[in-house]
């Protein structure tokens, strides 16, 4: 004869199979959530940008930026040259450093300041250089990322791009209703050496 189960054993056996299934039940809900945003942002174009990049631009380089300033300036009149001079460089400086941080949904760049927008290409709204509200977009591809910023009547585009792994280029072109053309000027970062390589 086969001995029946005693009740406080049943209850245990019960137990222990819920259990079970709360388990299982919770790697299948929690898998989703927490493995596949880190495969997304790994399997992203904009994850070899990730790391900061020190500005490297030569002498000739920050000329060129000034003489493009310079040729915008040209073109208006005599008593606006002065104050639009000063605008265009003080809103253009050069940045020490460019910094890409990147999470599962979002982008950050940060110059002067952090500006943060979705992967997706949606626009959010930030405080332009003027504190005016503008729209922040970016529109991301293999080894390229455009920022673009569009106020009233004026905007700024910037070109990052990828040459190799130790370099970043940088192309502004700035626009606005008051000026005659719009500023276009190129910028150079690398990333900083590591303290074991040579050269």
């Amino acid at each position: 004869m086969v001995a029946k189960p005693s009740r406080s054993q049943g209850r245990g056996d019960e137990t222990k199979r819920m259990r079970r299934r709360e388990l299982l039940c919770g790697v299948v809900v929690l898998l989703p959530v927490v493995a596949l945003p880190a495969i997304a942002v790994a399997d992203s174009p904009v994850a070899s940008f990730v790391g900061t990049y020190n500005y490297a631009g030569d002498k000739a380089e920050r000329k060129a930026r000034n003489a493009a300033i310079d040729e915008v300036v040209r073109r208006m009149t005599p008593i606006a040259r002065g104050i639009a001079r000063g605008k265009l460089q003080e809103a253009t400086a050069i940045p020490s450093h460019v910094t890409f941080a990147v999470d599962a949904k979002n982008l950050t760049v940060t110059e002067m300041e952090s500006l943060t927008a979705p992967l997706d290409g949606s626009a959010v709204k930030v405080k332009g250089y003027d504190d005016a509200d503008m729209k922040l977009t970016y529109e991301i591809a293999e080894a390229h990322i455009v920022q673009k910023l569009k106020g009233d009547g004026k905007g700024r585009h910037t070109h990052y791009a990828l040459p190799d792994q130790a370099s970043l280029k940088v192309h502004v072109h700035v626009y606005a209703k008051q000026l005659p053309i719009p500023l276009d000027y190129d910028l150079t970062f690398a990333r900083p050496k590591s303290k074991g390589s040579r050269g």
